[in-house]
């Protein structure tokens, strides 16, 4: 949800999807911060396999429209995206190698 945080920062519009995922998973939040209101495990699934199609939906005659500036000189949806591509792709490599961390410790351990 990470890239609708970015677009709405970009374009200034709100979403009600959004309203309350910095809430729950803004900087500084952990699942300790989770309430009753925090979507369960398949909302969240569910909402994060249907972003390529609200993305499509929302924003694929819009990808080039400029607006203001804002972090790192980001001005168009086309640039929040990518940036938000290369950003989880960098968590994903980040969980790869504690995976391979803790693989390789496991298999010291066994010997």
């Amino acid at each position: 949800m990470d890239q609708f945080l970015w677009i709405e920062a970009l374009t200034q519009e709100t979403s009600e999807a959004t309203k309350y995922f910095n809430q729950w998973f803004g900087f500084g939040t952990s699942p300790k911060d989770f309430t009753s209101e925090t979507p369960a495990f398949e909302a969240l699934n569910n909402l994060l396999r249907d972003q390529p199609n609200v993305i499509k939906k929302q924003y694929q005659h819009r990808l080039t429209e400029q607006f203001a500036p804002i972090d790192m000189g980001i001005y168009t949806i086309e640039q929040v995206l990518i940036r938000t591509i290369f950003h989880e792709g960098m968590h994903l490599q980040a969980m790869m190698d504690i995976r391979k961390c803790i693989a390789k410790e496991k298999d010291s351990v066994q010997r």
